[in-house]
């Protein structure tokens, strides 16, 4: 069994250890798809390993400034 079966199996076995990472109601708040990925030429290692330029990338996506 690789580890991706594993991983299914025991999450089978224990259901009520899954939870919300965050509240999110459909309703009212709005998901923006990040992406993380090296497709992504917008990110480069100078924004991604500084906590302010990452968080007026972050800002500027979100519509916050």
């Amino acid at each position: 069994m690789n580890a991706t079966e594993r991983l299914s199996a025991w999450l089978k076995l224990h259901p009520q250890t899954i939870s919300k990472v965050v509240d999110f109601d459909a309703g009212i708040d709005k998901l923006y798809q990040f992406d993380f990925t090296a497709a992504n030429t917008e990110l480069n290692p100078v924004i991604v390993n500084d906590a302010t330029l990452f968080s007026e990338w972050v800002n500027k996506k979100t519509g916050r400034k």
